[in-house]
């Protein structure tokens, strides 16, 4: 019974989403979710009532503020005058657009796919559409994440009410977790190389972009990425004894100056913690965060939001001003 119903669902949904695939890349990591869900049911319905269900969601970054997913939920349906439930099981994909980055997280959601109703009369397959607002808040380590969404989804379905289509309003809430760890580091910014048994270090330059020192969404933790770049940066420093620098924290323009300016200068501080945690002696590194008011690039666009998000090491024992 329950393999019949997912090949109806898999099957409308593929006639009426063509293109809506995940896209193919390793722009960002997958996340899964988990989400309780009420129906607040269109008056229209034959003899129905509201209902509960869950939701599961996988989704994949197509760009940095635009998601894919693809969902599997179920839902009752309470009669009004008649016992027992009607149920509705739905497979969709959804576009998830993020409106801006931050400690609270709002996007639009919007999708469509296709249900398999289970009425107390007969059963039914139908499509559906759907659109709303939702919001997402790192809670723990941004490993977890509580996910909240309305949405008001329009259906086919055939109840016998014969009003069709009709018009439910979902609320959803949840968790969110990424899954399938992380991406692979690029190739390191300073190279040591052997040359009949004498090691050649690549001087350190007097600015120093630190390309691939990223950190988890919205907070000062180092990925797994930037940490094998910064080991390779301790070692670099390690054999420069005398060369004493200044870390340099710089953000896009989303968020107050204030917000930004104190989040550069955590993760400025978390890439000296761990140059510390190498062997570096601590009084070599000084830190600073620069927020949002030193731009490399413009911040209207999603590219230029990247580049100025951004970590750098400036020298500081040539009597370079630190500004």
């Amino acid at each position: 019974m329950l393999q019949d119903r997912m090949r109806h669902l898999a099957l409308v949904t593929l006639l009426i989403a063509p293109g809506m695939a995940l896209a193919d890349g390793d722009w960002d990591q997958w996340s899964a979710s988990a989400m309780v869900e009420y129906v607040k049911a269109d008056d229209d319905r034959f003899d129905i009532d509201d209902g509960a269900g869950m939701r599961f969601a996988a989704g994949h970054p197509i760009t940095e503020s635009l998601v894919a997913e693809v969902a599997v939920f179920g839902n009752s349906l309470d009669r009004d005058e008649r016992s027992g439930k009607d149920w509705q099981y739905n497979l969709g994909v959804d576009a998830l657009y993020r409106l801006r980055e931050g400690t609270v997280t709002p996007y639009v959601i919007g999708g469509v796919g296709g249900m398999y109703n289970d009425y107390a009369v007969g059963t039914d397959t139908a499509p559906y559409a759907n659109a709303g607002l939702g919001v997402e808040i790192p809670v723990w380590k941004n490993r977890l994440s509580l996910r909240a969404e309305a949405r008001y989804a329009v259906d086919w379905a055939d109840d016998l009410g014969g009003n069709a289509p009709y018009g439910d309003n979902r609320f959803f809430v949840g968790v969110s977790i990424p899954l399938f760890g992380e991406p692979e580091p690029p190739e390191p910014v300073m190279h040591t190389k052997v040359v009949e048994r004498e090691r050649v270090v690549k001087e350190i330059p007097d600015m120093q972009p630190l390309d691939g020192v990223t950190f988890e969404f919205d907070s000062a933790t180092l990925t797994p990425n930037a940490r094998v770049v910064l080991m390779r940066v301790a070692r670099d420093l390690e054999y420069h004894s005398d060369v004493t620098v200044q870390i340099r924290g710089h953000t896009d323009s989303i968020g107050t100056a204030e917000y930004n300016r104190k989040l550069s200068q955590d993760r400025a501080d978390s890439v000296k913690d761990f140059l510390v945690s190498q062997g570096i002696a601590e009084e070599r590194i000084t830190t600073k965060g620069f927020g949002f008011s030193k731009p490399v690039a413009t911040n209207d666009t999603e590219e230029g939001r990247r580049l100025n998000r951004r970590i750098e090491m400036k020298r500081t024992d040539k009597g370079q001003d630190n500004e």
